[in-house]
């Protein structure tokens, strides 16, 4: 059987204001279904809010076929606003946290979250409260894989990760190539395995001080929403189950590729 993963987090609806397309997104539901499109058994934890934004993503994941412990607070469900360039490159244009902000694991959902092979989260202010709980209230034999990949990161990835990093299996982040060698640094002081996301640089991996690298493998590029999401789900699958880096940088290239193809953040 195939190791057991929670995504857990965000869910928010994908707003296209250019067209005004509205499709299913977050991070924890789009590494969710990008997870389940590769094998994996994956289950998405989050929350929406009581408004029509909520009624329409519960549908769409209804319709997606994903295990889902999803719960209804009151408040807005989460928005991400976007446009997508002339190159395909989504530009994010605003987010909207709603519920995201007050989501907190019940204690039958914590109990239930250790019995799971490797739990999979954003590290963002929004989702902060649910981030320090995984990191403090789940046994150690659950890895914490987690997304450090926000604007506030300004270059300092390494100083958001190290303080996390006794308790980090994996450590994702998105960037530049002038992140690379604060990372690889990094590498030499923690055993997380650190991995960046670099567009079209490609994506780096770092253990021990030894650096991988996986050059991109889209071709064609409609749309980059999801791309890292995708990457983070798919490396994280191929890692659990082989233990390669290797490997595991290709299928993360190989689905982020996929998603690029078409719009919106789910690979099929």
């Amino acid at each position: 059987m195939r190791e057991r993963i929670a995504a857990i987090g965000e869910i928010a609806e994908d707003h296209y204001i250019d067209d005004g397309n509205r499709l299913l997104g977050g991070i924890s539901a789009n590494f969710a279904r990008a997870a389940a499109s590769v094998g994996a058994r994956v289950t998405l934890f989050g929350a929406v809010g009581d408004d029509p934004r909520g009624t329409r993503l519960l549908e769409r994941l209804r319709k997606s076929g994903l295990d889902a412990q999803v719960r209804v607070l009151p408040g807005r469900s989460a928005c991400q606003r976007i446009r997508v360039a002339k190159n395909g490159e989504r530009v994010f244009c605003g987010f909207e946290a709603g519920v995201v902000v007050d989501y907190v694991l019940l204690g039958t959902e914590l109990e239930a979250l250790a019995a799971y092979d490797a739990v999979a989260l954003p590290c963002s202010p929004e989702s902060r409260l649910v981030f320090e709980q995984c990191m403090s209230e789940l046994p150690p034999k659950v890895w914490r894989i987690a997304d450090f990949s926000q604007d506030t990161l300004a270059g300092d990835a390494e100083g958001w990760i190290e303080p996390h990093a006794e308790r980090l299996r994996i450590a994702f982040v998105g960037g530049t190539r002038d992140f690379a060698e604060p990372l690889r640094a990094l590498s030499k002081r923690v055993e997380t395995l650190v991995v960046l996301t670099a567009g079209a640089a490609g994506a780096f991996a770092f253990a021990a001080g030894e650096a991988y690298h996986q050059p991109s493998l889209a071709r064609t590029i409609v749309d980059t929403t999801g791309c890292g999401d995708a990457f983070q789900a798919a490396f994280t699958v191929r890692y659990l189950e082989s233990r390669t880096i290797a490997d595991a940088l290709h299928s993360g290239a190989a689905l982020a590729a996929r998603v690029a193809s078409r719009v919106g953040a789910a690979p099929d």
